[in-house]
């Protein structure tokens, strides 16, 4: 008789996975964050800055190419999900 294998709940046993959802995590960590990936993905990404409006708060990421070009996203409240899509969608069009 075989013996049945149960289902596994790959994203419950993932330590890492559950450390980040426990802590704050930034807009700006997420710019840095995504900044990093995009670099690894070659994209010819030089750097994501994040620029702020009169009242502090983030409102574009400008996308800095090796060519030099610069396009930029509109990432005004936007979640962190959001804000993800937002600059590939817009900077990568």
């Amino acid at each position: 008789m075989e013996a049945q294998k149960k289902p596994v709940d790959v994203g419950a046993s993932n330590p890492a996975q559950e450390i980040y959802y426990r802590q704050n995590i930034t807009k700006e960590q997420i710019v840095s964050m995504l900044e990093a990936v995009l670099m690894c993905c070659g994209e010819d990404v030089l750097s994501l800055e994040p620029q702020y409006d009169q009242r502090g708060e983030l409102e574009t990421v400008a996308v800095t190419f090796l060519g030099g070009g610069v396009r930029y996203a509109n990432v005004y409240a936007d979640s962190h999900l959001s804000l993800c899509r937002d600059v590939l969608n817009q900077a990568f069009k």
